[in-house]
């Protein structure tokens, strides 16, 4: 499989959990089980440089995705979402890093905040192995709610965890 293709739906899928427009109702400290997956929609590419050191490295690139949220067994209406991300690939140990941050899209509702992603064996393209955590706080008609979703595997990437309720 093509490891664009790869890396963009797993970008995606750090998208997917950002976003979301559907009013939730508090739940006094309750864990929710939800999910997430996110579908590349546009890109921008980044200055991209190489250490001697063999590190490549990009600061402030964009993807937009669309999100598809899941919080209770109540799917979110579907919105794109913009990250800004930094990234660095150790060519040495085919470790692939990189850092998302929501941006603030003007939504009245959804979640903001960090992802992180580590894909082992980028280039070698065999036994590819995905590593994915967020913590994202609401806001608006989620405020007081986070939600903390990680994935850790090989392809189709659908992150699990659950939403806070406050």
């Amino acid at each position: 499989m093509n490891r664009k293709f790869l890396f963009m739906v797993l970008a995606f899928m750090a998208a997917a959990v950002l976003a979301t427009p559907v009013l939730a109702e508090p739940t006094a400290g309750q864990k929710v089980p939800a999910t997430a997956m996110a579908i590349p929609w546009d890109s921008e590419v980044p200055e991209y440089w190489q250490t001697n050191g063999d590190i490549g490295q990009a600061r402030g690139g964009e993807e937009t995705y669309l999100l598809i949220l899941n919080i209770g067994g109540n799917p979110i209406t579907p919105e794109l979402v913009t990250l800004v991300f930094d990234e660095m690939i150790n060519f040495k140990t085919d470790m692939f890093v990189r850092r998302y941050t929501t941006l603030d899209s003007g939504a009245d509702n959804g979640f903001a905040g960090n992802i992180q992603l580590k894909i082992c064996n980028y280039y070698a393209g065999v036994d590819v192995h995905y590593d994915i955590h967020c913590v994202l706080q609401g806001f608006g008609a989620f405020e007081g709610q986070t939600l903390m979703l990680s994935y850790e595997g090989s392809m189709p990437l659908v992150w699990t965890g659950y939403c806070l309720k406050g």
